[in-house]
This record gives structure tokens, C-alpha cells and sequence, in this order.
């Protein structure tokens, strides 16, 4: 359930499917495994790009049951976006003071 003091948490099993790189990208895709409560593919890349590190997340997911797609909009969704900025805000973080340090 979304995110509180007190909350639900589940975790489920993913398999890599794909790691790469080169001298301008470095990435990685995984996919749910059976059972998982999505199904879907997400691809993490860092590129290289005019000098600049270009950071990306490509996922492509839905809920695998159809009673969670049917409350998708309402309780599958907002959590969704809610774990991707969390994740987002913490690799900022870690990428800011992991770089601080180097100064």
C-alpha cells in the first residue's frame, strides 16, 4: 500500500536480461519473473553524450492480475509514481554528494 509510518511492503523477484557497454553507454534491462504483481521490462543507461552524462529509465509495466488493473488508476498508479520519484530523488542524492566529495 502507499507509503507511510506504517505500511505494506512487497517484494518480488526480477531477472537481468540484458547488461551493455561501450565507451558512451553502460545499461542494463530486467523483466518480472511469473508471479510477479507487474509484468514488464525496465532499461537503466547512462550515456555519454557532448561531454555530458546523460542519465535514463525506460519502464514499460502493468499490473499481471486483473483486479489490479481494474484499481490501477486509483492505488497501483500513485504508488507506482510514488516508488519512481523516491528512486529518482535518491540516486540525485547519492550522485550529488558521491560527486561533493570529488570536489
Amino acid at each position: 500500500m502507499p507509503p507511510g509510518p506504517v505500511s505494506l511492503k512487497l517484494i518480488f523477484a526480477v531477472r537481468v536480461l540484458s547488461v551493455s557497454m561501450t565507451a558512451d553507454e553502460a545499461c542494463f534491462s530486467y523483466g518480472t519473473l511469473r508471479g510477479h504483481a507487474e509484468m514488464g521490462v525496465s532499461t537503466f543507461s547512462l550515456t555519454l553524450k557532448e561531454g555530458h552524462v546523460v542519465a535514463a529509465i525506460h519502464t514499460r509495466s502493468r499490473p499481471a492480475q486483473l483486479a489490479a488493473r481494474l484499481v490501477a488508476p486509483l492505488a497501483v498508479n500513485p504508488y507506482q509514481s510514488y516508488c519512481t520519484r523516491r528512486a529518482l530523488a535518491y540516486t540525485c542524492e547519492r550522485f550529488v554528494r558521491a560527486n561533493a566529495e570529488r570536489s
